[in-house]
């Protein structure tokens, strides 16, 4: 696994912080009505997204489920000063909802444990509703982290799964800097 993200990745997501930014309802919202449709289903996907996805058939649907989840929690984790990407993967995110979630944070560890033993067949269905989780407490998601470590999850050495578990079970995180984040994100965003 490498550092270095595909052009067309780097791009895709530019893109759809741009539609996010320009407050593009209509095509947000047709990239969340895509979600749980296979990939190609929607033909209108394409003319938001196509120019953005690469030639591989595995990152085509990459890119379309995260276009069509980024759509449904278009939050995306910045980065930080000296901090690098991979400390700000998907199990980072779920990580900083357990500490949101205190009492409630059984729930978010089974909904984690599954993501993790899902099969890639079954990703789609528990990203989505990770997201879900995440959307509802404003929890940020490296979005592309998210789209390139979509690429490594069918590998045997389950690398991108072990990375996950690390940080969302030995983050040092605590539940005040989680709360400074917010902060920082709300000022970013307008206090939106």
């Amino acid at each position: 696994m490498n550092n270095k993200f595909p052009r067309q990745y780097m791009a895709l997501v530019r893109h759809l912080e741009s539609l996010h930014r320009r407050q593009s309802r209509a095509e947000l919202a047709i990239l969340r009505r895509s979600l749980g449709k296979p990939p190609g289903a929607s033909p209108e996907v394409f003319r938001i997204i196509g120019r953005y996805i690469p030639e591989s058939v595995r990152a085509e649907d990459d890119c379309f489920l995260v276009a069509a989840l980024f759509a449904k929690h278009p939050l995306n984790w910045p980065p930080g000063a000296g901090e690098p990407r991979s400390v700000r993967n998907f199990g980072a995110s779920m990580h900083r909802l357990k500490i949101k979630r205190a009492g409630g944070s059984e729930g978010v560890e089974r909904r984690f444990s599954a993501l993790l033993a899902a099969s890639r067949e079954e990703l789609a269905e528990h990203l989505r509703h990770a997201i879900g989780l995440l959307a509802a407490a404003k929890v940020e998601v490296d979005w592309l982290q998210l789209l390139d470590d979509l690429g490594w999850w069918h590998f045997e050495d389950r690398s991108v799964q072990r990375r996950w578990a690390r940080a969302f079970w030995r983050s040092e995180e605590s539940a005040e800097d989680v709360a400074a984040g917010d902060n920082q994100a709300g000022s970013r965003d307008g206090g939106q």
